[in-house]
Order: C-alpha cells, then structure tokens, then sequence
C-alpha cells in the first residue's frame, strides 16, 4: 500500500512524522513519532521490526521522500495522503503548541521573497548587477518546482530555531 487516507488508521499503526522538530512542536497529530527527513536515514533500524507505519508531513511530499528512504532499507511504510491537512480535514485532532511556529514552506517564501524584493531595490538604487540576485532567486523557485527538491528548505531545516 502506498498512502492510506486518516480515517483508515488504526491504532496499531506507527505514524512518523517526518518533518522537523518545530514543525512537529507546533501542530502534531496525537502519539506520532517525530523523526526529520534529513535525519531518518540514522535512525531507520528503530522503524526495521515494524510492519504498519505510516508516513507523516504537511502535504505528503515529504513523507513519500521518506517511503523511498525506508524501500532501499527493505521497511516498507505507507503515506498519509494529504499528509496533517488530510488528517485535520477527515475532522480528527491534532495537538496545537500554544507558542506560534512558522512552517519551512512560510519560512522558505519569507526568505526567498525579502531577497528578491531587495535584489529589485538594490539594482535599482545602487547597482543593476543586483539584479542578478533576484534572478538567482527565481531559477531556485523553477528548479525546486521542477525537482521537488528546496535547498533553501534543506538549509532553514537546519537552523537551531527549527531543530529544538
């Protein structure tokens, strides 16, 4: 099985969620393990004597990234479709942090829109060549994308405020 919509969880299901660690603090669905992408790889032998885990993110982009980890470690695991959207939309509960976390995909927009926006200033005040800068910019919105693949995300991941 490859995804598996909220309403058919059970509890012998282990959810994982795999997005950071703030993330996971501010909204989590109830006794989900957190266990980041980047840091799922190390810890995939704890998943290996488990048959029904199911993969948690925000939207499932995350968590089919994570099923292709798990695959090559012959632990086959299924994706929440739709990812905590899905699970909050078929009406069941989530635990919401009382203190505000601001999503990768927010933090991802914040940064790459106040560089674009300050690559236009720049070219326009001091140099053309600033420009560039909102080009760069731009190519790295294309290609994540196109690739389904954010480097800016990877590098906010990894940013103290986001691993607590």
């Amino acid at each position: 099985m490859k995804s598996i919509q909220a309403k058919e969880i059970k509890d012998k299901h282990i959810l994982v969620d795999v997005r950071t660690p703030g993330e996971h603090r501010g909204e989590k669905i109830p006794n989900s393990l957190n266990m980041p992408l980047d840091e799922l790889a190390g810890q995939v032998r704890s998943l290996e004597n488990h048959s029904d885990i199911v993969l948690v993110c925000a939207s499932g982009t995350r968590a089919k990234k994570a099923r292709e980890i798990l695959s090559k470690e012959n632990i086959s695991a299924c994706v929440l479709e739709d990812g905590i959207r899905g699970w909050k939309e078929a009406g069941l509960p989530t635990e919401v942090s009382r203190t505000k976390v601001i999503s990768i995909e927010r933090q991802v927009r914040i940064v790459a829109g106040s560089m674009a926006a300050a690559g236009g200033i720049l070219a326009l005040l001091v140099n053309p060549y600033w420009a560039l800068l909102s080009t760069f910019v731009g190519c790295g919105l294309v290609f994540a994308g196109v690739t389904d693949t954010c480097g800016m995300a990877l590098l906010l991941a990894k940013l103290p405020f986001n691993r607590k």
